[in-house]
């Protein structure tokens, strides 16, 4: 047990090292975590209108592929009736959980159908419009959720190189400051490579930690 102290210590005295550091990027995170929410919404609007394009477009009507319609439509409301109960075995009701509450409040598909039938009535696209505006919303849409990967991924760039940089030019204004003893100690290469190699290793773990905390 007293073994893993240290190790314990050490890491949040990293963590608070890197974090005088990551606050001064604080805009930089929102920005990332702002482009991650836009990608996503984006990426659920690109399957949704897949329904549209060969439904409305194509002019399949309502026969769309297995796989694409059980993505973008609800499951038929016979399939989610229960049986109805008998004198010999009367129906016990279970308890609702949390998962299907969740379900039935948020219903994805729903809200999307609803969405995307009030853009078009605001609009005024009607039968012979839609033809053109379903390929249209489909091209805006994807560009948005493009935008929004390039925009969070340079975000995530800019916070890992601005606070190396930072460290760097801490270690040498610190290492400048040092004595003539202390630079007779030890080389000018050792000190050199030592402050490339350390704060790479600080860039990698900085981006990599800050993409998965604000992902999660």
């Amino acid at each position: 047990m007293s073994a893993s102290k240290p190790a314990a210590g050490s890491d949040w005295s990293i963590l608070a090292f890197l974090g005088r550091y990551v606050r001064r990027y604080a805009g930089w995170g929102m920005a990332s975590a702002v482009g991650i929410l836009i990608y996503a919404a984006a990426t659920a609007g690109i399957v949704f209108l897949i329904k549209p394009i060969f439904s409305e477009v194509l002019l399949a009507g309502d026969r769309v592929p297995g796989a694409l319609s059980a993505i973008t439509s609800e499951e038929p409301a016979t399939t989610r009736s229960t049986p109805a109960p008998t004198a010999a075995a009367p129906a016990v009701a279970k308890p609702e959980g949390l998962l299907e509450r969740f379900k039935r409040r948020f219903n994805l598909s729903r809200q999307l159908d609803s969405s995307y039938a009030s853009l078009k009535s605001r609009l005024g696209i009607g039968p012979d419009g839609v033809v053109y505006f379903v390929p249209l919303l489909f091209a805006i849409v994807f560009l948005l959720r493009s935008l929004a990967d390039f925009g969070s991924g340079y975000s995530f760039q800019r916070i890992g190189f601005g606070v190396t940089t930072d460290i760097r030019n801490d270690l040498y204004r610190r290492i400048l400051e040092q004595s003539s003893r202390f630079h007779a100690e030890h080389p000018s290469g050792e000190l050199v490579a030592r402050v490339i190699n350390d704060v790479a290793m600080m860039q990698s773990a900085t981006i990599a930690g800050t993409a998965a905390a604000i992902s999660n």
